[in-house]
């Protein structure tokens, strides 16, 4: 064991000045690990806490009714748990107001929505005067309303509404509520009052139609566990759902937790580059003490002592250089506050920029794992060092090569890396599905380089006659003895590979919240109950105040009553059948075309005139659901009165860009006389006096129609999104420093082998202009051929990862891939010139006498 301590030591004392790339490669890695770690979990909570602010909860437990005796007590038996720290009951339902001042004026339908005093428990709702939000407000029969219901009935805050005709005075008006999202349709402007003022003024009677929640607070980390348990106590309760602020099924939502799963994935990929420089600069380290190696093993020393020596540095080398990542880690999060906080940017999300005491034990874990496990298959070619070469030059790593086959340690090894990195993506990316993508292109896109290294040393022999000298000599370079090929394109392929991959991914997270959310044509006035006499006169007025002419859709509620003749009962549905989708109430409506969101998929559209025959359309997610195909009949409930309709074709719809939606549509003919209330979705002016004045316009002109303005929604949403955009692109940038970094201390440790040639050709008597083109030659190739393998492997890998990992839609971006081939060949030349600078500059003989 002394021996094996002393020979590390030394070995480290004697190879300091070469160690320190190995030492450098280390710490900026690991570095970068730790940094990143820091700022997702800082993240993470940022973006945790915007995502429980749309849901105001951690867990929300909804019903159409009334929770009967039965869930009251399920749900009591979740109070008292330990993890359990709050919760309070909300509901929500339509209902009609008029002033008190006006009894003449016509009553508008308004969303309201009575809470308890705890609600809510995430986010902020904020009064456009500036006053706090209190509970007490609501007291005595108080309300908090939206903009829109003064504006309907030209009231002020201390005037009176009457709600089921009882008297509520307006003490405020509501600026930013949370909860609100960007799919929440609501049929009126949102009013707030006490929970207890619901029941006691007549709201829940018999027949009312109201939206019953119960809203959870737990302790971190354990809303999952809490919805899980929630959702196997209701599992047989069709009409009640579960969901967490995870899993929240808000487009919003959603892409909140696309980000936390592209921050995981960040992580993933420091790692593997970091890896990805220590495998490199261990094989480069490795080769340079092939005579001392060969020494050691003349004078006694077996395989198994020289491994564990050099296997002993390598894990000392990881273990300071994991420290001083550390540091480096705490510098670059000291700094971005500066980054972040100049004038022309801000501070994206409301996050701290500290060390999180996990990140650190995870950093020194990690860099202490990474040198081990990628520099493991590396330290196995010493056992093929022989002792005779301390009496002839060898060939290089490749005599007495042994096939990776046939060598049963490398096989083994190999499979525990593997497995140990299989384990360790997982982990850090959050899902072995994601960390399996990841490998799996790592060990496909290795495979591939392997063969491309071995392509163009076997191909370029056939051009060693070339007339150009210093083209001559850069392409022998490639395949010669010794040569460093395959580990350049190694290290610059892959890195290449996974950078460019990262940048493709979020160019493609990116586009995914512009579409959603920078869309231009976005709607944020919604006109809800125009009469069927009101559409000219309705119509006329919006375009020529807005100069578009509005889409005035008819709408119809009704309710599945049976499907192909059997009667349907969510009550008696089988477990696995999607009872809500079975009992909710359906907005349907009638049209000629498809709207510019919606494709089909199966079937053919109707044309334009109207059909004898009840015929529907329905969205694709009735026919995954409830199992509806072509042909099949349902009959619906309108009113009382039963229509049986022939599905047709199957739509998809792109609810991001779709205005409104509709899961059924009917073809014109059979519901034309139904009962029908319009609706539109426009987009209105701009905020300010000429928006106020054409809402105020229109609500004089025609008293009955409810404006729902939802531009302040949008905008909360949009604000959101952009933080996390900034978040997301900072984040890749970064990625793009710490790989680059990396990659440029893996290339510029084979300097070893180029400056002993070049000290050569420098004393035959070539110029620094022909031992920099032969350079410049040998390395473009390498580069070249790098940059086009690794950025061209990685559209496949951010394919897979888009559409099975973040579940976005993917984009192909040519100028990403372009600009990846460019750098790589920019970089692998620069650096491999300047990482020779030393025998350009200086004499020849202090080089040949070192080596």
């Amino acid at each position: 064991m002394s021996f094996i301590l002393n020979l590390a030591r030394r070995e480290m004392r004697s190879s300091w000045q070469r160690l320190i790339f190995f030492f450098l490669c280390i710490a900026i890695g690991t570095g970068s690990i730790v940094a990143l770690r820091s700022l997702l979990q800082n993240l993470k909570a940022s973006v945790n806490k915007e995502s429980r602010a749309l849901l105001t909860a951690d867990v929300q437990v909804a019903a159409n009714a009334p929770f009967d005796e039965k869930s009251q007590q399920i749900l009591k038996r979740f109070y008292g748990l330990p993890f359990v720290t709050d919760h309070t009951q909300m509901l929500e339902t339509a209902t009609m107001i008029r002033p008190v001042k006006d009894q003449t004026a016509v009553p508008k339908m308004v969303e309201l929505k009575a809470v308890q005093a705890q609600f809510p428990f995430y986010g902020q709702l904020a009064l456009n005067s500036g006053t706090p939000y209190s509970h007490d407000l609501l007291k005595g029969r108080g309300a908090l309303v939206r903009q829109a219901v003064l504006t309907s009935f030209n009231l002020n805050v201390g005037d009176q509404i009457l709600i089921n005709d009882q008297p509520f005075t307006i003490r405020g008006v509501i600026e930013k509520e949370p909860g609100n999202t960007l799919n929440a349709f609501s049929f009126g402007p949102r009013v707030l009052i006490d929970y207890a003022d619901a029941a006691n003024v007549g709201l829940l009677g018999f027949g009312s139609r109201a939206r019953y929640r119960v809203l959870f607070k737990t302790r971190d980390g354990f809303a999952g566990d809490l919805s899980a348990q929630l959702k196997l106590a209701f599992q047989n309760q069709p009409l009640v759902s579960v969901r967490s602020y995870r899993y929240s099924q808000d487009r919003l939502s959603n892409s909140l937790t696309q980000v936390e799963d592209f921050l995981s994935l960040i992580g993933l990929v420091i790692l593997v580059l970091g890896g990805i420089g220590i495998s490199s600069v261990t094989r480069v380290f490795i080769n340079q003490k092939m005579k001392t190696i060969a020494i050691l093993k003349t004078l006694g020393s077996n395989n198994r002592r020289v491994l564990a020596a050099y296997l002993l540095q390598v894990l000392l080398l990881g273990l300071f250089g994991s420290l001083l990542g550390l540091a480096l880690a705490k510098l670059t999060l000291l700094a971005l506050p500066y980054y972040f906080g100049g004038p022309a940017t801000k501070l994206p999300l409301d996050i701290e920029f500290n060390l999180t005491w996990s990140a650190v034990w995870q950093g020194l874990g990690i860099g202490l794992l990474i040198s081990l496990l990628f520099s493991l298959v590396p330290l196995l070619e010493i056992r093929r060092i022989k002792p005779i070469l301390v009496l002839r030059s060898g060939a290089g790593l490749e005599e007495g090569h042994l096939s990776w086959w046939r060598d049963p340690m490398r096989i083994i090894v190999s499979a525990l890396v593997a497995a140990g990195l299989l384990a360790l993506a997982g982990w850090q990316a959050g899902s072995l599905k994601i960390g399996a993508l990841f490998l799996a292109g790592l060990a496909a896109m290795t495979l591939v380089l392997n063969l491309a290294a071995w392509l163009l040393m076997r191909g370029l022999r056939g051009l060693r006659h070339l007339p150009s000298f210093a083209l001559r000599q850069g392409v022998n370079s490639l395949y010669r003895p010794g040569n460093q090929t395959r580990i350049i394109l190694l290290a610059v392929g892959l890195g290449v590979f996974f950078v460019v991959a990262v940048r493709l991914l979020q160019v493609n997270l990116l586009d995914e919240f512009n579409v959603d959310l920078n869309n231009n044509a976005r709607a944020d006035l919604y006109l809800v109950d125009i009469q069927r006499d009101q559409l000219g006169g309705l119509g006329a007025f919006i375009k020529q105040a807005t100069g578009e002419a509005p889409p005035l859709i008819p709408t119809i509620r009704s309710r599945i009553a049976q499907i192909n003749g059997r009667e349907v009962n969510p009550d008696r549905a089988a477990v696995s059948d999607n009872r809500g989708l079975l009992g909710r109430e359906y907005v349907l409506t009638y049209r000629p075309q498809l709207d510019a969101s919606e494709t089909i998929i199966a079937g053919r559209f109707w044309d334009s005139t109207p059909g004898s025959e009840a015929e529907i359309s329905i969205e694709e997610l009735l026919h995954k659901e409830l199992g509806l195909n072509l042909n099949d009949h349902v009959t619906f409930d309108i009113l009382g009165k039963q229509i049986t309709a022939r599905v047709t074709n199957i739509r998809r719809v792109d609810w991001r860009n779709a205005r409104t939606g509709f899961l059924v549509v009917f073809r014109p003919g059979p519901l034309d006389n139904a009962p029908t209330m319009y609706v539109s979705a426009l987009k209105g002016p701009k905020p300010g006096v000429e928006r106020a004045q054409f809402q105020r316009d229109l609500v004089d002109r025609f008293p009955n129609v409810s404006v729902i303005d939802v531009y302040d929604i949008i905008e909360v949403a949009r604000g959101i999104v952009g933080n996390v955009s900034l978040a997301v692109t900072f984040v890749g940038g970064f990625v793009f420093l710490s790989g680059l970094l990396i990659l440029v201390g893996s290339i510029a440790m084979t300097k070893f082998h180029r400056l002993y040639e070049s000290a050569i050709l420098k004393t035959l008597g070539a110029k620094r202009k022909l031992i920099v083109a032969t350079l410049l030659v040998e390395y473009g190739v390498l580069g070249l051929l790098a940059g086009a393998l690794g950025s061209s492997a990685a559209i496949a890998l951010t394919w897979a990862v888009s559409k099975y990992g973040l579940e976005i839609t993917w984009r192909f971006v040519p100028s990403v891939n372009l600009l990846g081939v460019a750098l790589a060949l920019v970089l692998v030349m620069a650096v491999g010139v300047v990482s020779s600078w030393d025998v350009l500059v200086k004499k020849p003989l202090g080089i040949l006498r070192s080596e």
